[in-house]
C-alpha cells in the first residue's frame, strides 16, 4: 500500500526481524553504566535518619531593637469596631475606597479629648 517516492526513507516493516536499534555487547559501554546515578537520600549508605539537621545563618549586619510607639499610650480605646472607609473625589464625581481596617474612638486621659483613628490591616498605616 506504500509506494515511497525516489529518495524517501522507507519505514521498517513489521515482519522485520530484531529491534531496529540494537545494543551490541553488553560489557562494552561506558564505566560504571547500570549504577543509579541520582540516588535519593535514603537510598544514601552515609544517611542516618535521626541526624538532625544544624544549620544556622549568621546575619550580615546587626539591627538593634528599637521601640515603636503608635502614639496611642496615653489613650484609652472606648470603642473599636472593624469599618471600610470611603472619600469622595469630586473630580470624577464618586466615592473612593480609602481603606479597610479597625476604627477607634481614642479618649487621652490627661486632656480628655477624644478622637477617632483608623489603621488598614496588615500595614498598620492611618487611612
Amino acid at each position: 500500500c506504500y509506494n515511497p517516492k525516489p529518495g524517501q526513507v522507507t519505514p521498517p516493516s513489521q515482519s522485520s526481524k530484531g529491534p531496529i536499534f540494537q545494543t551490541g555487547n553488553k560489557s562494552q559501554g561506558f564505566a560504571r553504566a547500570g549504577e543509579v546515578m541520582f540516588a535519593s537520600l535514603t537510598q544514601r549508605e552515609d544517611y542516618n535518619p535521626e541526624a538532625e539537621a544544624n544549620v544556622h545563618f549568621k546575619p550580615l549586619v546587626v539591627l538593634p531593637e528599637v521601640a515603636v510607639k503608635a502614639g496611642e499610650e496615653e489613650e484609652k480605646a472606648v470603642f473599636s469596631h472593624r469599618a471600610k472607609l470611603f472619600r469622595f473625589d469630586n473630580k470624577i464625581n464618586q466615592w473612593r475606597e480609602r481603606g479597610v481596617g479597625d476604627m477607634k474612638l481614642l479618649r487621652n486621659k490627661s486632656t480628655n479629648k477624644t478622637r477617632v483613628i483608623m489603621r488598614r490591616d496588615q500595614v498598620l498605616k492611618i487611612c
